[in-house]
């Protein structure tokens, strides 16, 4: 049983991680193809929301492997951070990458849920670092909205 449970998050991990990667490098390579007139670019905005979501998918499928190691059981912290860092960008990208970046949620939610049921860790000090990550990406991405819109 233990073997299934390993199995099945490392899968979910993984899902997240190849939604993330595929869905950032994929939806860049759109804007950069859109975005080909001379001094256009999709530097600051939409290419740091594509960069946070490839790099948050790692971190988090990361997050999980690294987690099984007794002496690192405060990499499971890391998931949660990222299920929160989601959650402005499914938000704020409702009508464009939302859709694809709640499947990475929802993947990274079964792995996190999955791996602390395993390890028999409290969902409660996780859920911090849930707010946390949501709180600072939606601050990060907000004031990158507002200095594009200053003109800067």
């Amino acid at each position: 049983m233990k073997t299934v449970l390993r199995l099945a998050r490392w899968i979910f991990a993984g899902l997240c991680a190849a939604i993330s990667l595929s869905g950032g490098i994929g939806f860049a390579a759109q804007q950069a193809a859109w975005a080909s007139a001379p001094g256009e670019s999709i530097w600051p905005l939409p290419g740091l929301v594509l960069l946070e979501w490839a790099a948050f998918g790692v971190i988090g499928f990361m997050g999980i492997l690294l987690a099984e190691n007794p002496h690192n059981r405060s990499w499971l912290s890391a998931p949660w951070f990222v299920i929160g860092a989601f959650l402005p960008l499914v938000i704020l990208g409702a009508l464009s990458i939302g859709p694809f970046v709640f499947l990475s949620l929802v993947a990274l939610l079964i792995a996190a849920l999955l791996t602390s049921w395993q390890l028999k860790a409290s969902l409660l000090p996780r859920l911090k670092f849930l707010l946390i990550g949501t709180v600072a990406n939606l601050g990060l991405l907000l004031g990158v909205i507002l200095f594009v819109q200053s003109g800067f």
